[in-house]
């Protein structure tokens, strides 16, 4: 009864996450997170930092594995005060500006392994196994784990996102099964897409049957939990898939390369293109009809036409019929689309 009670919850918590756009400043140090952001178009109602804690490299690398859970750049060990993102005063700064502008507030924490000389005082050997990956079966080890996710829930984050990818498959889905139980409020990010509930997985699948059919097809939209556009650089397939989630009402992760198309898409509503089709991909971009109009998506920030006239797919005319053709004197039977925009700059 208490597992179905947890998986209940968790189920509850990542719907509450409905039509979030989440925006992954994982790069970025506290110094420069609130002087980029408040730069940018707010198109996005969440920010996802890295680890808070300080790692065994202190601020010199990136957090994996926590040495101090405690230590959120207020202590000077492992050769500095402050983490690799800043201190504890920065760390509070952003959470305050993310208050004051209504932003929910991820981060990312990996609970599950640690490294040669752990912190004492709260780990010991026996914790571990000899990769030194938590033995949370055991029941000490059990109840330290516990411990740390109490503390974890009383910060002021929003949502966690556990990190176990990397670690051995068989090891990672007990560990998501131990996260469903005893972090219900936390989503989970994995190898294997049964176990995550961020991932980009349902992303990677669409790009990989449009390569290898050479047809355009729908997402499915099949994963639960959040989704994920992981490009670093912006795709016109990634702005296809960002337009049809939002008209899902899915939450999903963008990088910061996607926040000004973004901001275009939503000044188009997509909630209004209920009915579009994906007709037509080509390598620099893609086309949806709807019976709004035309909407296209494209790798180049410059669209020399709003009417268009193309050599047409024979794929294409099934789709959207002959009241948009036309012949031209002198040009292969063309389409025509009256009410086409861009999502783009439009040069008339």
């Amino acid at each position: 009864m208490r597992g179905f009670c947890a998986f209940w919850l968790a189920a509850v918590f990542v719907s509450s996450l409905w039509s979030q756009v989440i925006l992954d400043v994982r790069k970025y140090r506290y110094q420069d997170i609130i002087p980029w952001i408040t730069q940018t178009n707010r198109v996005f109602q969440a920010i996802w930092i890295d680890t808070p804690f300080k790692g065994y490299s202190g601020r010199f690398l990136p957090t994996e594995a926590v040495y101090d859970f405690e230590d959120m750049g207020q202590k000077f060990q492992r050769g500095s005060r402050e983490t690799f993102l800043g201190s504890r005063e920065e760390f509070e700064e952003v959470v305050k500006w993310c208050r004051q502008n209504s932003l929910s507030l991820y981060a990312r924490v990996r609970l599950f392994e640690q490294q040669e000389g752990f912190l004492t005082g709260v780990w010991d050997i026996s914790d571990f196994y000899p990769d030194y990956t938590v033995a949370f079966e055991r029941t000490q080890t059990h109840r330290k784990l516990q411990q740390i996710v109490e503390k974890l829930q009383k910060l002021p984050v929003d949502v966690w996102v556990v990190d176990i990818t990397g670690l051995s498959l068989s090891y990672q889905r007990k560990a998501g099964q131990w996260v469903k139980q005893n972090f219900p409020k936390a989503l989970v990010m994995a190898d294997e897409e049964s176990i995550s509930t961020l991932s980009a997985f349902d992303f990677w699948r669409w790009q990989k049957e449009m390569r290898q059919t050479n047809l355009p097809v729908l997402p499915t939209f099949g994963s639960s939990g959040v989704l994920w556009v992981r490009e670093e650089e912006v795709s016109s397939s990634g702005v296809f898939y960002y337009f049809l989630a939002r008209q899902k009402k899915r939450s999903l992760v963008i990088s910061p390369a996607m926040v000004s198309v973004c901001e275009r898409i939503e000044g188009v509503e997509p909630s209004r293109w209920e009915d579009i089709r994906f007709v037509y991909t080509a390598p620099d971009h893609l086309w949806g009809i709807s019976s709004k109009g035309v909407v296209s998506f494209y790798t180049g920030e410059t669209v020399r036409f709003t009417n268009y006239v193309m050599e047409i797919p024979s794929s294409l005319s099934l789709v959207i019929g002959t009241s948009y053709f036309r012949s031209f004197p002198e040009t292969v039977e063309g389409l025509f689309l009256p009410w086409s925009f861009s999502l783009w700059k439009v040069e008339r």
